[in-house]
């Protein structure tokens, strides 16, 4: 008796039913040094590396003193080979393909950037 069709068929099952495993994620800034979390929890300092769940969409936000908070969204996507099993809306068949983002940063104005020749001359009513 052949076992192997049985053997492989086991495995698939097995894996099916896991979860996607952690991943490693990476967060940079422009400029670099920003307070990084994701969903909610700290991720670390920009350029921050660390091991993401890939069963949600990542709410990434970041924050530097001198500049405006700044987010980013990864979504999921839907697993082909694990839509067998599960739906696609499963969090079971769902992974982030991507492995690092980029996100800008944008300086606050203050009292130095304020350049009064940029205006318009003031105009009488």
């Amino acid at each position: 008796m052949n076992r192997f069709p049985l053997l492989t068929a086991a495995c698939a099952a097995l894996a099916a039913c896991q979860v996607m495993p952690p991943k490693d994620f990476t967060v940079h800034t422009v400029p670099e040094g920003a307070d990084i979390t994701i969903n909610g929890k700290p991720f670390g300092t920009s350029p921050a590396t660390g091991k993401v769940d890939q069963d949600k969409s990542l709410g990434i936000l970041a924050q530097k003193e001198g500049y405006e908070v700044a987010g980013a969204t990864v979504p999921t996507s839907t697993s082909k080979w694990r839509t067998i099993w599960w739906t696609e809306h499963s969090p079971k068949s769902r992974y982030i393909e991507q492995d690092e983002i980029t996100i800008p940063l944008a300086k606050v104005p203050t009292l130095e950037d304020y350049k009064p020749t940029e205006l318009p001359p003031y105009e009488e009513p």
